[in-house]
């Protein structure tokens, strides 16, 4: 089986004067075909693990490209969005017969056409994908996940720390879930449950605190029976958009009521750490 490898990394600040830009992409950050296999080997990224799980599975992978900035800025210009996108997608379409796709986004870039650049991504690269292929992302914990997101994606699973540590796992996460799909497991449901909740930044690890009590809930409920991955997101807050907040993700192996049930269980527990998450900080004078 044939899969493609590719990946669109921003993490946007609405209040950054400053637009993404060519020049957020440093040496290294804009890789193309075999250059990205080069650049990622033997590093703790979701692409070398995603990459070392289709391989150790014996999967044909072709890498499309890999475009990740440097450092948050505001949202990325339209011009270069949609030069990134668009070189995305003829890369996808010169790749000949695909069974299915892995796209390493963050979950969080907006450009200055779109405030769900990620959906629009994963819109863009769907409508490419032979009818039924599996549609697999790996996002970062602090993504602000979209109903768009979740109808366009076959699966999504997000960092399970943070401080980040885990994007290896995450990687290997997302192609355990494109090789169930490949080889006919049952289809991936994924509920999604949003809160009205931004949470500030300093009380957010996963170390210890409100968030890693409602990890450690997320991970027991992912052994469960029948549940393929379970992601809870805690949105990043520099985003000025109307439809922003936390949200949690269970996806379970075409069980609905299993996922909903599991989603609503976790996005309850998440809303009733809500003031845990406030710290006094002392004042800078």
């Amino acid at each position: 089986m044939r899969i493609a490898l590719g990946g669109f990394v921003q993490e946007s600040n609405s209040f950054s004067p400053v637009p993404g830009s060519w020049l957020h992409f440093g040496p290294g950050q804009l890789l193309r075909g075999p250059e990205m296999l080069e650049g990622f080997a033997g590093t703790r990224s979701e692409l070398a693990g995603a990459l070392d799980a289709a391989r150790a599975a014996e999967l044909e992978v072709v890498p499309l490209l890999m475009a990740t900035t440097s450092a948050a800025a505001g949202p990325m210009r339209a011009d270069v969005f949609a030069a990134i996108l668009s070189e995305l997608l003829l890369r996808l379409r010169a790749a000949g017969p695909l069974d299915g796709a892995l796209l390493v986004l963050h979950g969080a870039m907006c450009s200055e056409d779109y405030d769900d650049a990620t959906g629009e991504v994963l819109r863009a690269i769907r409508a490419e994908l032979p009818p039924g292929a599996p549609l697999v992302a790996t996002l970062d914990l602090h993504a602000n996940v979209t109903a768009r997101m979740i109808s366009e994606a076959t699966a999504i699973v997000g960092y399970h720390t943070a401080p980040h540590v885990d994007m290896y796992e995450t990687g290997q996460r997302g192609l355990a879930l494109l090789l169930h799909a490949l080889r006919g497991g049952a289809r991936p449901y994924t509920a999604l449950r949003r809160l009205p909740m931004l949470l500030p930044a300093e009380n957010g690890r996963t170390t210890e605190g409100p968030y890693a009590e409602v990890m450690a809930h997320a991970e027991a409920l992912a052994q469960r029976p029948g549940v393929l991955d379970v992601s809870p997101f805690a949105v990043q807050p520099w985003l000025d958009l109307p439809d922003v907040g936390c949200s949690v993700l269970v996806t379970t192996a075409d069980d609905a009521p299993l996922a909903n049930a599991l989603a609503n269980e976790l996005a309850a527990q998440f809303w009733q750490r809500r003031g845990r998450f406030v710290v006094a900080l002392a004042p800078a004078a």
